[in-house]
């Protein structure tokens, strides 16, 4: 739904679209050649819910589709992520938009989506984000740790953590 803010802007309400967005062990994403270890680390809110994410083979990932889109619209995707040992996080929808992050450096890579940007949270965290426009009623997100900047291999002996996915839609605000 929508609200008028504080300035009387009309804009969406807070809404999240994906599920289970702190708890990446959930049967909401599903996991391929990846090891979800839940809580493994305190999350930016001070709670320990952040996951350490690990993957198993080069093809590993985690993944979730969000239906009740609106296709047409613009949507922001985001997530909080924290070095261990691993720099390089690529964020991608089915959209064929992908963005890789820096998390070590704290800076986006190679980015085809419709903007995207890095903010640093303090104590080693960052937000990721990315926009896009979406062309059906649903859509798939998904992550992995790849082994480099617009590299498609994923790394098997590293880790990150990470929090608080979230897909909103943004073309109003909220």
């Amino acid at each position: 739904g929508t609200m008028k803010n504080s300035a009387g802007v009309h804009q969406w309400n807070p809404h999240n679209l994906l599920a289970s967005s702190e708890d990446f062990s959930s049967s909401d994403w599903t996991k391929s050649d990846t090891t979800v270890t839940s809580n493994a680390a305190m999350a930016p809110d001070g709670t320990l819910t952040a996951d350490k994410i690990s993957h198993t083979s080069t093809s590993g990932q985690i993944e979730q589709t969000a239906g009740s889109l609106t296709a047409g619209a613009a949507y922001k995707a985001g997530f909080v992520a924290e070095y261990i040992d691993h720099q390089w996080v690529r964020w991608f929808f089915d959209t064929g938009k992908t963005v890789w992050f820096d998390i070590q450096n704290k800076v986006v890579g190679t980015d085809n989506s419709d903007g995207a940007g890095i903010i640093d949270l303090g104590n080693g965290r960052v937000y990721c984000y990315a926009d896009w426009t979406t062309t059906d009623t649903s859509g798939r997100l998904f992550l992995s740790l790849t082994d480099g900047n617009a590299s498609g291999t994923r790394s098997t002996t590293t880790s990150a953590y990470i929090w608080g996915a979230h897909l909103y839609r943004n073309d109003q605000g909220g």
